[in-house]
C-alpha cells in the first residue's frame, strides 16, 4: 500500500481545511523523513496551495511530484506554458514532476482548448512531465473530455460518503480505457475522521448524515480510520492514494492501519448529495 500512496500537501505552506491547519516546518522535516525512510516517494500540489513548492523544494530526498494548474486562454500560447512549467520545476528545485494534472476541467469547452493541449502534449514529449491528468469533482462532462483529449491520469473524490466511483462503475470504464485512477478526499477535509467537525456553522447542514455515521461506528467500536482506509484499500484497481495529513503521526497511523474487509458501507452511500461531497458547496 505504501507504495501508492501520495502526501497531499495544501496546508505544507498555508492553512486549509476545516481546522484551518499548517504544518509547522519541524513537523514537515520528520514527515519529509519519514517518507523517505517508508519509500513514500509521491507528494500531491496544486498552483493554488500557497506556499508549497517552496516547502516541497526543501525535501533533500529523492521524490516525485504531482501538480494541479489553472488553465485560461494564456496557455494556448506554447511560450506560455512553458515558462509556466519551467517556474513551477524551478520552485521546487527543478524536482521530477510526475503527473501534470488540469484542476478546472470546465476550461476545457472553451474553443482554445484543443490548442492548449497541444501545447501541453509537446512539453511532455519534451520531458517536463510524464503523464497529463484531470482533477474532477464530478463525472458529468468526463467521458466527453476523455473522448476529445488524451489523458492518462484521472484524480478524483472517493471516500464512506462517495461512493461514486465504484457504485456507478466508472472505475471499471476507466481501467478498461488504461487510465490511472488516484483518488483523493478519503477523509472529506477530515470530517470522516473528526466528530468534532460537524458542529462547524457550514456542516450543520449535514447534521444528520454525520450523526448517523459516527453513532454507526461508536457502536460497533470502530476507529473512524481504520473504517475509511479499509473502504478505499480494499479497492486495488486504484493506482494512487492520496492523504491530506497534519503531521507525522497521521502518516504512521495510516501505515499500521487494521485490514478488515468484513465493514459494512452500503448505509454511508450518498453519492446523490453532491453539496455533501463537494467541500466547494459547503
Amino acid at each position: 500500500m505504501l507504495k501508492k500512496i501520495a502526501v497531499g500537501c495544501a496546508n505544507f505552506g498555508n492553512t486549509y481545511g476545516l481546522d484551518s491547519i499548517k504544518i509547522k516546518k519541524n513537523e514537515l522535516i520528520k514527515i519529509f523523513d519519514f517518507c523517505n525512510e517508508n519509500k513514500i516517494n509521491f507528494f500531491d500540489t496544486a498552483d493554488v496551495y500557497k506556499n508549497s513548492y517552496s516547502e516541497l523544494k526543501k525535501n533533500k530526498f529523492n521524490i516525485k511530484v504531482d501538480t494541479k494548474v489553472f488553465l485560461d486562454d494564456d496557455w494556448k500560447n506554447y511560450e506560455h506554458c512553458k515558462k509556466h512549467l519551467l517556474k513551477i520545476k524551478e520552485s521546487l528545485g527543478f524536482k521530477y514532476i510526475d503527473t501534470l494534472y488540469i484542476h478546472n476541467p470546465k476550461f476545457l469547452i472553451n474553443n482554445s482548448s484543443k490548442k492548449l493541449l497541444s501545447s501541453l502534449s509537446r512539453l511532455k514529449k519534451e520531458g517536463l512531465f510524464k503523464k497529463t491528468g484531470i482533477s474532477i469533482y464530478t463525472y458529468d462532462s468526463l467521458y466527453s473530455d476523455l473522448k476529445k483529449f488524451k489523458f492518462d491520469v484521472v484524480q478524483c473524490p472517493f471516500n464512506v460518503f462517495d461512493q461514486r466511483l465504484v457504485n456507478h462503475g466508472h472505475l471499471n470504464k476507466l481501467k478498461k480505457m488504461n487510465i490511472k485512477v488516484h483518488v483523493r478526499s478519503i477523509f472529506l477535509q477530515g470530517i470522516l475522521l473528526n466528530e468534532n467537525l460537524k458542529k462547524k456553522k457550514k456542516l450543520r447542514q449535514f447534521s444528520k448524515q454525520l450523526n448517523h455515521y459516527f453513532d454507526y461506528i461508536k457502536s460497533k467500536n470502530i476507529n473512524p480510520l481504520d473504517f475509511c482506509l479499509n473502504y478505499v484499500i480494499n479497492v486495488k484497481k486504484i493506482d494512487k492514494y492520496i492523504f491530506g495529513i497534519n503531521s507525522k503521526k497521521h502518516l504512521m497511523e495510516i501505515k499500521n492501519f487494521k485490514v478488515n474487509k468484513n465493514y459494512k458501507y452500503s448505509m454511508f452511500d450518498y453519492s446523490h448529495k453532491i453539496n455533501l461531497l463537494d467541500p466547494g458547496l459547503w
